[in-house]
């Protein structure tokens, strides 16, 4: 396998890392909110190539797979990227489906599903965030989003590698 386009595009992220960090949530917001326009402009385009791709009928029972493994995934992902943004902003928790506590006294957030579709569309799929030692259900408000609590925060990229025959986890997609 070839990794020099990505090796590039890798490249470029860690180039302007500084310049994402350094960008107001107002600004960010509106990146999403752009992007999320682009991809309504993009999505017959979208699932055509995916399913010419797969050699399916876009139309047909099997072209479902290509709306959800595609715009479906990543338009709930800015959704839900602009939420938690924007409750950042406002000072209170993003949604969070559900909170209890490991034997271990670990905190535990259920985030995925969000909502009776996700339930519906990715049965039996779901996603916790396991919180670090010291996380507290009464003080979790002060360890979501720390990033833009720091007075100076640094920018780092980081790969999600995924080895899934179809699409990434909802929310890994960014």
């Amino acid at each position: 396998m070839n990794t020099h386009a990505l090796d590039n595009d890798i490249a470029v992220l860690a180039a302007h890392k500084q310049q994402w960090v350094e960008l107001p949530i107002a600004r960010k917001l509106a990146l999403l909110q752009r992007t999320q326009q682009r991809l309504r402009d993009a999505l017959e385009v979208w699932v055509e190539v995916g399913a010419q791709v797969r050699h399916t009928d876009p139309h047909s029972p099997w072209g479902v797979e290509e709306w959800l493994t595609g715009p479906y995934i990543v338009g709930t992902s800015i959704v839900g990227y602009s939420e938690t943004l924007t409750a950042i902003t406002a000072g209170r928790l993003p949604a969070i489906r559900r909170l209890y506590t490991r034997p271990s006294g670990q905190l535990v957030a259920e985030v995925f599903p969000a909502n009776a579709s996700d339930s519906l569309l990715f049965n039996g799929i779901s996603v916790e965030v396991w919180m670090q030692d010291g996380v507290t259900a009464q003080n979790l408000h002060q360890h979501i989003g720390g990033f833009y609590q720091q007075p100076q925060p640094q920018g780092r990229v980081a790969l999600v590698l995924g080895a899934a025959i179809s699409a990434p986890s909802p929310r890994s997609t960014f």
